[in-house]
């Protein structure tokens, strides 16, 4: 029961972050209200969001040494990977604005938690992918074609050690 409860919200986060699209080379970084968010403008001219702090906030509710808990591991990995992708972020400086700022949205009790998580499961999973990785764990976790996809995309092994080494700055 579990499982599948952790199943379907990973679904729909999933949609939620597909929903990001694509976007031209004109994207910024905004952060409004309560949570912090990479805004870019489509070629359609409707807008798109990809909310950081809610990932941060997911990294920080991993749980681990649980049933399922190495395969939502992958899933959330597959987030970043989705999150550098589809949201262009500019600059260094830039990424590191958009992390700072996500961060402060997050509790003390919050921000401890990502931070563990992300420097002991998250980071070692996404650095993972970039070299030889586990089919078959990544195809339970139902993330195989889409990881593969994602790790075609042009600069993303950089676009990542951007992000990773930003989010570790806040150590």
């Amino acid at each position: 029961m579990k499982k599948a409860i952790i199943m379907m919200c990973l679904c729909a986060m999933t949609i939620g972050i597909v929903s990001c699209g694509a976007k031209d080379e004109s994207e910024d970084i905004s952060t409004s209200g309560e949570a912090t968010q990479v805004t870019g403008e489509a070629e359609n001219e409707e807008e798109t969001d990809f909310d950081i702090a809610g990932l941060f906030e997911e990294t920080a509710n991993m749980e681990t040494g649980t049933a399922g808990s190495s395969l939502k591991a992958w899933i959330v990995a597959t987030d970043y990977l989705h999150m550098i992708n589809e949201c262009e972020f500019g600059s260094k400086a830039d990424v590191a604005d958009a992390v700072n700022a996500a961060y402060t949205t997050l509790d003390d009790d919050t921000k401890a938690l990502f931070i563990e998580n992300f420097t002991s499961i998250v980071s070692n999973n996404v650095d993972t992918l970039f070299g030889e990785y586990d089919e078959a764990e990544l195809s339970d976790a139902g993330v195989l074609e889409d990881v593969k996809s994602l790790l075609e995309t042009e600069g993303a092994e950089s676009k990542w050690n951007v992000l990773k080494e930003a989010i570790l700055a806040l150590e």
